[in-house]
Protein backbone atom coordinates (compact mmCIF):
# COMPACT_ATOMS: atom_id res chain seq x y z
CA UNK A 1 0.00 0.00 0.00
CA UNK A 2 1.18 3.45 -1.22
CA UNK A 3 1.48 6.02 2.14
CA UNK A 4 -1.83 6.96 2.61
CA UNK A 5 -3.32 10.17 2.03
CA UNK A 6 -5.72 11.81 3.94
CA UNK A 7 -9.15 9.62 4.59
CA UNK A 8 -12.11 11.31 2.94
CA UNK A 9 -15.17 11.95 4.40
CA UNK A 10 -17.49 8.88 3.99
CA UNK A 11 -21.38 9.64 3.82
CA UNK A 12 -24.51 7.84 2.86
CA UNK A 13 -24.33 4.00 3.97
CA UNK A 14 -21.49 1.85 3.40
CA UNK A 15 -21.21 -0.77 0.69
CA UNK A 16 -18.44 -3.08 -0.33
CA UNK A 17 -18.38 -1.00 -3.69
CA UNK A 18 -18.50 2.25 -1.65
CA UNK A 19 -15.58 0.55 0.40
CA UNK A 20 -13.84 0.43 -2.63
CA UNK A 21 -14.20 3.45 -4.33
CA UNK A 22 -12.75 4.78 -0.13
CA UNK A 23 -9.80 2.57 -0.95
CA UNK A 24 -8.95 3.46 -4.38
CA UNK A 25 -8.94 7.22 -3.23
CA UNK A 26 -6.71 6.43 -1.00
CA UNK A 27 -3.80 4.04 -2.40
CA UNK A 28 -5.12 2.52 -6.13
CA UNK A 29 -3.17 0.10 -6.05
CA UNK A 30 -4.62 -1.61 -3.24
CA UNK A 31 -7.53 -0.86 -4.44
CA UNK A 32 -6.87 -2.70 -7.64
CA UNK A 33 -5.90 -5.57 -6.31
CA UNK A 34 -9.12 -5.68 -4.09
CA UNK A 35 -10.91 -5.46 -7.15
CA UNK A 36 -8.88 -8.82 -8.56
CA UNK A 37 -11.29 -10.36 -6.15
CA UNK A 38 -14.99 -9.98 -5.09
CA UNK A 39 -17.04 -9.83 -2.20
CA UNK A 40 -19.12 -13.25 -1.97
CA UNK A 41 -21.43 -11.50 0.36
CA UNK A 42 -21.96 -8.03 1.62
CA UNK A 43 -20.12 -7.43 4.97
CA UNK A 44 -22.57 -8.35 8.17
CA UNK A 45 -22.32 -6.84 11.64
CA UNK A 46 -22.94 -9.90 14.11
CA UNK A 47 -23.47 -8.36 17.25
CA UNK A 48 -20.16 -5.85 17.52
CA UNK A 49 -18.38 -7.68 14.95
CA UNK A 50 -18.06 -6.87 11.11
CA UNK A 51 -17.54 -9.53 8.95
CA UNK A 52 -16.16 -9.74 5.66
CA UNK A 53 -15.12 -12.33 3.02
CA UNK A 54 -13.84 -11.87 0.24
CA UNK A 55 -13.32 -14.57 -2.81
CA UNK A 56 -10.45 -14.80 -5.56
CA UNK A 57 -10.73 -16.59 -8.87
CA UNK A 58 -8.06 -18.94 -9.26
CA UNK A 59 -6.49 -17.11 -12.11
CA UNK A 60 -6.26 -14.67 -9.35
CA UNK A 61 -4.46 -16.79 -6.88
CA UNK A 62 -1.29 -14.14 -6.93
CA UNK A 63 -3.30 -11.27 -5.84
CA UNK A 64 -4.52 -13.90 -3.14
CA UNK A 65 -1.38 -14.40 -2.12
CA UNK A 66 -0.35 -10.74 -1.82
CA UNK A 67 -3.29 -9.64 0.15
CA UNK A 68 -3.21 -12.60 2.66
CA UNK A 69 0.65 -11.09 3.46
CA UNK A 70 0.18 -10.35 7.46
CA UNK A 71 1.69 -6.81 6.39
CA UNK A 72 -1.01 -5.49 3.27
CA UNK A 73 -4.35 -7.56 5.31
CA UNK A 74 -3.23 -5.07 8.57
CA UNK A 75 -3.36 -1.81 6.10
CA UNK A 76 -6.99 -3.07 4.62
CA UNK A 77 -8.47 -3.97 8.35
CA UNK A 78 -7.17 -0.77 9.26
CA UNK A 79 -9.27 0.89 6.08
CA UNK A 80 -12.07 -0.97 6.82
CA UNK A 81 -12.30 -0.05 10.48
CA UNK A 82 -12.45 3.28 9.05
CA UNK A 83 -14.50 3.11 6.79
CA UNK A 84 -17.37 0.99 8.70
CA UNK A 85 -16.53 2.89 12.08
CA UNK A 86 -15.49 -0.80 13.36
CA UNK A 87 -12.64 -1.00 16.04
CA UNK A 88 -9.61 -3.42 14.52
CA UNK A 89 -10.75 -5.67 16.96
CA UNK A 90 -14.28 -6.47 15.88
CA UNK A 91 -12.53 -6.69 12.09
CA UNK A 92 -12.91 -10.34 10.81
CA UNK A 93 -11.47 -10.53 7.52
CA UNK A 94 -11.38 -13.61 5.26
CA UNK A 95 -10.02 -14.30 1.98
CA UNK A 96 -11.24 -17.69 0.11
CA UNK A 97 -9.48 -18.97 -2.89
CA UNK A 98 -12.53 -20.39 -5.32
CA UNK A 99 -11.90 -23.25 -7.49
CA UNK A 100 -12.37 -23.04 -11.30
CA UNK A 101 -15.40 -25.34 -11.00
CA UNK A 102 -17.52 -22.56 -9.34
CA UNK A 103 -18.57 -19.68 -11.66
CA UNK A 104 -17.13 -16.86 -9.37
CA UNK A 105 -16.46 -13.61 -10.98
CA UNK A 106 -13.54 -10.80 -9.76
CA UNK A 107 -14.89 -7.28 -10.14
CA UNK A 108 -12.64 -6.43 -12.57
CA UNK A 109 -14.00 -9.52 -14.14
CA UNK A 110 -17.12 -8.04 -14.16
CA UNK A 111 -16.06 -4.71 -15.04
CA UNK A 112 -14.81 -6.32 -18.37
CA UNK A 113 -17.82 -8.31 -19.23
CA UNK A 114 -20.12 -5.54 -18.68
CA UNK A 115 -17.33 -3.56 -21.33
CA UNK A 116 -17.81 -5.95 -24.17
CA UNK A 117 -21.98 -6.40 -23.74
CA UNK A 118 -21.67 -2.00 -24.20
CA UNK A 119 -19.28 -2.89 -27.14
CA UNK A 120 -21.12 -5.20 -28.51
CA UNK A 121 -24.25 -3.02 -28.06
CA UNK A 122 -22.37 -0.55 -30.31
CA UNK A 123 -21.63 -2.73 -32.85
CA UNK A 124 -25.22 -4.02 -33.13
CA UNK A 125 -26.52 -0.12 -33.05
CA UNK A 126 -24.14 1.05 -35.49
CA UNK A 127 -24.68 -1.94 -37.89
CA UNK A 128 -28.56 -1.31 -37.32
CA UNK A 129 -28.03 2.29 -38.22
CA UNK A 130 -30.56 3.48 -41.19
CA UNK A 131 -27.76 5.72 -43.02
CA UNK A 132 -25.64 2.92 -42.92
CA UNK A 133 -28.08 0.40 -44.37
CA UNK A 134 -28.70 3.27 -47.06
CA UNK A 135 -25.30 3.03 -48.17
CA UNK A 136 -24.93 -0.76 -48.37
CA UNK A 137 -27.82 -0.28 -50.58
CA UNK A 138 -26.83 2.16 -52.86
CA UNK A 139 -23.27 0.94 -52.65
CA UNK A 140 -24.38 -2.48 -53.28
CA UNK A 141 -22.29 -3.94 -50.11
CA UNK A 142 -22.15 -5.17 -47.09
CA UNK A 143 -20.83 -3.86 -43.87
CA UNK A 144 -19.75 -7.10 -42.07
CA UNK A 145 -17.17 -5.43 -39.18
CA UNK A 146 -17.65 -2.59 -37.27
CA UNK A 147 -14.40 -1.78 -34.60
CA UNK A 148 -15.96 0.60 -31.89
CA UNK A 149 -13.28 2.69 -29.64
CA UNK A 150 -12.77 0.94 -26.27
CA UNK A 151 -12.03 4.63 -24.52
CA UNK A 152 -15.42 6.12 -25.28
Amino acid sequence: MEPAKPAPKVEGPRTWNGFLNHVHEISPATGHNLEQGNIISEPKKIGETLAVKLGFPKSAKVFYEYLSQQEVRTKILAELSVYYEVSLDKLELEFDLKGQEEEFHSVANIKDMKLEEAIKEKEKNMLDNQHLKMAESLFNTKVDKVIVNKKQ
